[in-house]
Formats: C-alpha cells, structure tokens, sequence
C-alpha cells in the first residue's frame, strides 16, 4: 500500500464510485477517472494537517485540497468567489485554533464566500456508519460555520481504511482489500462550474472491492 503526506491512497487504483458535489454540481455515483483525480491532486494548493487556507477562484482551473485524514476533522467552504479548507486533528489544541481563525478567515473573504456551501468531513467506524468518532468537536466545527455563515454543514463520512483489514472481533483477516483508500477531499473551479470531491466511506469501500 502506498500512503505518504502527498498521496493518502493506493496508487493502483483506476476508477471507482463517488459522490460528486458543489454549487454548480450535485451529482452522485458517477465513475471518476482516477488517474485524472490524481493529476488535479497533485496540482492543487494543499491545506495540511493544523491548517486552514482561503483560496480565491481564478481564470482558469483553481484546486484547493487536503489529505491524510487519520481521525482528523475537515471543514470545506465553498463559495461563488473562492473557497476554506481546515483541517483538524480531534484535538482541544486544533479545534481552538479553528475557533480563533476560522471565524477570521470567514469574515476577511466574505464577499468571496457568498452562495456557500459547507461541508464537514468526519470519521466514523466501518461497523458503526452512524457513530461520529469526533463528536463533541464536529458539533463545535459545525457551530463556527453556522454562527459565521448561517448555514449548516453537509455531513460527510470516513473511515480509517485498517477498519477493513479486521473482523468484528478485531482480528486481522486472512486476506486483506489490496486497494485501500485514506480520507482526501478536494474542490475545484473551472470556468464553467465548481465541484467537490470526498473520498467518502462509500468510496472507499467501493475501492477496497467490498461493494
């Protein structure tokens, strides 16, 4: 498997289902050329781990991005003008830093972010789908876009791909998912529309062969 601060996923991996979505585009379950995702991945502004960044749309193409979401908490904005992207470790120390700088990052790039959607990008357990593993501070992440924006994030899930290389009793299984996906997301704007994608928990399974 090979993971590192600039990938997160299996590099084998071709194509597989996704959920596909932003202001222009909201659409689900279309194949993604994966060589093509890979492509704008590598090209896009990264946001890494403890960060959060505003990027303002371009002529052109303009990508904003972060990877290695290993029970970390991600925060996606994305407006008419540009987009934020933070991501968290669930941790007091990251999640005050989102309260003190986020609500900033918001008000300095308003007229950029009106129209916007937001997105929070959280884990949960393969065998417990509904259970939020970052609750308290998602409800706090979730409370800076509400009080900022007036809106409320769409809610989007993860897993830590190890989940499936277990049974339920926890034991390693005989024969591993060659093709495990880490938690990514990305947004990108082009001239003609924006759109969003997660490596979400139905990705990922997708990916791993299990659906």
């Amino acid at each position: 498997m090979s993971r590192d601060s600039n990938k997160g996923y299996h590099a084998s991996v071709t194509s597989w289902n996704f959920e596909k979505r932003g202001p222009e585009v909201h659409q689900f379950e279309k194949r993604y050329d994966y060589a093509a995702f890979l492509g704008d991945f590598e090209r896009a502004t990264r946001v890494g781990q403890g960060e959060e960044k505003f990027l303002a749309w371009e002529s052109g193409t303009t990508m904003l991005a972060s990877d290695g979401f290993m029970g970390c908490i991600g925060i996606m904005i994305v407006g008419d003008g540009g987009a934020i992207i933070g991501h968290y470790s669930n941790t007091e120390t990251d999640i005050r830093q989102a309260e003190a700088k986020l609500p900033e990052l918001i008000s300095d790039n308003s007229a950029a972010l009106s129209g916007a959607r937001a997105y929070l990008y959280a884990q949960v357990k393969l065998r417990q789908p509904d259970d939020w593993v970052s609750e308290p501070n998602n409800l706090r992440l979730i409370n800076i876009v509400n009080n900022n924006l007036d809106i409320t994030p769409e809610r989007v899930k993860y897993i830590e791909p190890e989940d499936m290389m277990v049974d339920d009793n926890d034991e390693l299984l005989d024969e591993c998912p060659e093709d495990l996906l880490y938690g990514a997301m990305m947004v990108k704007h082009t001239s003609q529309s924006t759109s969003t994608t997660f490596m979400d928990l139905s990705w990922q399974v997708s990916a791993a062969g299990w659906a």
